[in-house]
């Protein structure tokens, strides 16, 4: 069985909650410039939330007196914390470890997703444990052509077994020539977010990008596959 070498990933910051997360830095009144609100000290975690205060002494310009106030920041963001195995709050990190047999593994996010070093072929390709501890296995089956009219779809790849996986950015995996066929060539892109994970299919190659005979001699795309052509789409199926 071919063996597959994850070489080196790392993951980074996305945040989302439909939106993007957002904070703003309280205006200090009467006591100096605040310092940066992400170095304030954490008072409370949950899954999608951070409370951070910082109290500062402020100095009356009457009467001289001095006082206490406490100011607070709550940062919002999907994945923001997840639970270690003690049940404690850590904050997520964007990070993908090195594993042992030449995988990779995200574990320290709400969502943990195991790359297996097997390849694309196997059925524990990527392995996904949900926040309540749901196991489950992922793989690609192929690329199809699918006539949303008619209901028919037609393979037009499987998954190579000499597919090589490299990082492409800090939080991104790709799948070099995971795809080889007489139709088109394409990559496999993985990305992983706090928020979760995706897969997205990079076309490299395609019959169009090779010469072509005359628009009056060339078949429909659809027709060669028994589609008509009116309502194709290209999904990946997993």
């Amino acid at each position: 069985m071919k063996r597959l070498t994850i070489s080196r990933i790392m993951v980074s910051a996305l945040f989302g909650l439909g939106v993007q997360a957002q904070t703003t830095t309280p205006t200090p009144s009467g006591g100096g410039p605040l310092p940066d609100w992400q170095t304030w000290t954490v008072t409370a975690r949950d899954g999608c939330t951070t409370t951070r205060q910082f109290t500062q002494q402020v100095i009356d310009p009457l009467t001289g007196e001095a006082t206490n106030q406490t100011r607070t920041v709550i940062e919002v963001a999907t994945g923001l914390n997840y639970q270690d195995a003690s049940g404690a709050w850590q904050e997520s990190r964007d990070a993908i470890a090195l594993t042992p047999g030449g995988g990779a593994a995200a574990l320290q996010g709400p969502l943990k997703v195991l790359f297996s070093s097997a390849g694309l072929n196997q059925d524990d390709a990527i392995t996904l444990t949900t926040p309540k501890g749901q196991s489950l296995n992922a793989r690609v089956q192929g690329v199809y052509y699918f006539d949303g009219q008619s209901g028919q779809s037609q393979l037009l790849a499987a998954p190579s077994d000499t597919a090589v996986a490299e990082q492409l950015s800090p939080n991104q995996i790709i799948y070099r020539n995971a795809f080889l066929s007489d139709v088109f060539q394409a990559d496999l892109r993985y990305t992983y977010t706090k928020a979760g994970y995706e897969s997205d299919l990079v076309v490299t190659a395609s019959q169009s990008s090779r010469p072509r005979p005359a628009a009056s001699t060339r078949p429909r795309p659809c027709s060669k596959f028994g589609t008509n052509g009116a309502t194709p789409r290209l999904p990946p199926a997993s």
